[in-house]
């Protein structure tokens, strides 16, 4: 997965939310979304936007990601 030129990584979960920002597992961010929770992402040419929300609609997690 290295070289596969991974720009940020999704992931499902039944227990709990995760985030592993670059280079800290992986030379890609990865996020592990829950069954408690939805994950959006807002994707462009240029970034990608991921949005957390727990079931009564609070944020969890927020964080945008400018393509390499």
């Amino acid at each position: 997965m290295e070289q596969a030129q991974i720009d940020l990584m999704l992931s499902g979960h039944k227990h709990s939310f995760g985030f592993s920002d670059k280079g800290n597992a992986a030379s890609f961010p990865i996020i592990v979304n829950s069954n408690n929770s939805v994950l959006t992402l807002f994707a462009s040419n240029h970034s990608l936007k991921v949005q957390v929300k727990q079931e009564d609609g609070k944020i969890l997690f927020e964080k945008e990601f400018q393509k390499q």
